[in-house]
């Protein structure tokens, strides 16, 4: 019984993590296309206060889409919920997010271009 369980709840990490992990690209591809493509000319022309200020907007959108989409994850019912016992709510990869906040960072080019500036004026 208890690998039974135990298998349910990897095949539930599976679920969660893939959940996480297509919300967080799907974000940061809509906020790339709303904010529109970084042009590293005129990210150079950019104050270095301009570009902080910019980031740290960037920064704080996403702080608040990953709570956001975090949360709706959390309301998502798990396909195995309730067979056997099983309880989806227990799962702690539920509550922490990390595959999520990886896709929002590494697909956002705007975020990436303006860290690399930032990055070239200050070494």
């Amino acid at each position: 019984m208890e690998w039974l369980i135990r298998g349910m709840k990897i095949l539930d990490i599976i679920f969660i993590g893939t959940l996480q992990f297509l919300s967080g690209f799907f974000a940061a591809v809509g906020v790339d296309r709303l904010i529109g493509k970084s042009d590293p000319i005129e990210e150079e022309k950019k104050s270095i206060v301009m570009l902080l200020v910019q980031t740290l907007l960037l920064i704080v959108l996403f702080i608040i889409l990953y709570y956001v989409i975090r949360n709706i994850i959390q309301l998502i019912p798990s396909p195995l919920d309730g067979i056997k016992g099983y309880d989806h709510s227990r799962v702690r990869e539920l509550y922490a997010a990390p595959l999520l906040v990886y896709a929002l960072i590494y697909y956002q080019t705007n975020l990436q271009a303006k860290l690399k500036e930032l990055n070239n004026r200050m070494t």
